[in-house]
C-alpha cells in the first residue's frame, strides 16, 4: 500500500490551491492510508531539452526510465480508483472529475495525448457544471488540456484554453495577477504562440511569466523563441541563468547540471556557425 501510494504522489502536482474537490476525499473510511499525506508532489515534468529542427532550437520533454515506470504506476492506480467509483455508481461528480483530470495529466506526462484529451475533457465539463466557469480548479483542467492539445498541435483550441485559465486565474482574488499559476499559465500560452509562429507575441508572455517567476522550463522557452528572432545573446543570457540555477539547486555535477551546460554549448556552437 505504501508503494502504491509513492507512484500516487507524483500525478497529483496540477491541484488548484482552492479546488472544489479535496485529495483527501479518494481515501474511504476502509482505508487507513491517506493521499493527503504525500507532501512532495513533483511535476509531470517541465524540464526540457532542445533538438534541432529547420534550424531552430525546439523544446522536449525530459523525462527518464525511473518517472516512465511511475507515472505508468499511477495511471494504472488512478484508473483503478475510477473504475470503483463508477461501479460505486456515485453521485460525488467533483471527485470523478479529480481522479479524471489526474489521469489526464499522468497519460500527457507518458506522451499518451489522445486519451489524456478525453478525460481532461469530461474533466472540464463537470468542472463547469459543479465548480464554476470563473472556479481556479477549472482554471487548472483548462490549463492542462492546453498543454496536451499543444502536443496535438491543435494550437487554436490550446490557445482559446489557456487564454480562459490565464483570465481566471488573473481575476482571481486568491490568485491574481502576479501568482505563480499565472505564470505557468503565461509559459503555456507562450510556448503555443511559439509554435504558430508568433514570435514577438511569445517573447512577450513568456517575459512577463519570468518576471512573476523565473523558471528553467520559461527561460529554455524564452531562449528558442530569441534564437528564432536571432537575438542570440539574449538567448544565451537566458542559458546562462539556467546555468546558474541548476548549480545552486543540484550543484555542479548533477545530470540537470551537465543538461544546462551542454544547451549552452550548443547554442555556442550553432550561434558559431551562424556568423560564417
Amino acid at each position: 500500500m505504501k508503494k502504491t501510494f509513492y507512484y500516487l504522489s507524483v500525478v497529483f502536482f496540477f491541484l488548484s490551491a482552492t479546488p472544489c474537490f479535496s485529495a483527501q476525499s479518494l481515501t474511504n473510511n476502509n482505508d487507513s492510508s491517506n493521499i493527503s499525506n504525500s507532501s512532495n508532489i513533483p511535476a509531470p515534468p517541465e524540464e526540457t531539452l532542445y533538438t534541432e529542427s529547420k534550424g531552430n532550437l525546439l523544446p522536449q520533454s525530459i523525462i527518464s526510465d525511473t518517472m516512465l515506470i511511475e507515472y505508468d504506476d499511477g495511471k494504472n492506480y488512478l484508473e483503478a480508483v475510477l473504475k470503483s467509483n463508477e461501479k460505486s455508481h456515485s453521485e460525488d461528480q467533483p471527485k470523478k472529475a479529480f481522479i479524471m483530470k489526474n489521469l489526464g495529466i499522468t497519460l500527457y506526462a507518458l506522451s499518451q495525448y489522445n486519451p489524456a484529451k478525453g478525460y481532461l475533457e469530461k474533466a472540464l465539463a463537470i468542472n463547469k457544471e459543479r465548480c464554476g466557469k470563473d472556479h481556479p480548479e477549472t482554471a487548472s483542467t483548462m490549463k492542462n488540456l492546453g498543454r496536451v492539445l499543444c502536443a496535438l498541435h491543435q494550437y487554436e483550441s490550446a490557445k482559446k484554453y489557456l487564454d480562459e485559465a490565464l483570465k481566471i486565474y488573473t481575476t482571481h482574488s486568491e490568485y491574481g495577477p502576479d501568482h505563480p499559476e499565472t505564470a505557468r499559465t503565461m509559459t503555456h500560452l507562450g510556448r503555443v504562440l511559439y509554435a504558430q509562429g508568433q514570435h514577438k507575441n511569445a517573447q512577450n508572455y513568456l517575459e512577463k511569466a519570468i518576471a512573476i517567476k523565473e523558471t528553467t522550463f520559461a527561460l529554455r522557452s524564452l531562449a528558442a523563441v530569441l534564437t528564432t528572432l536571432s537575438d542570440y545573446k539574449e538567448a544565451r543570457k537566458c542559458y546562462e541563468r539556467v546555468f546558474k540555477i541548476c548549480v545552486k539547486k543540484y550543484g555542479a555535477y548533477h545530470a540537470k547540471t551537465k543538461q544546462a551546460t551542454y544547451e549552452l554549448d550548443l547554442h555556442d556552437t550553432n550561434y558559431a556557425k551562424m556568423k560564417k
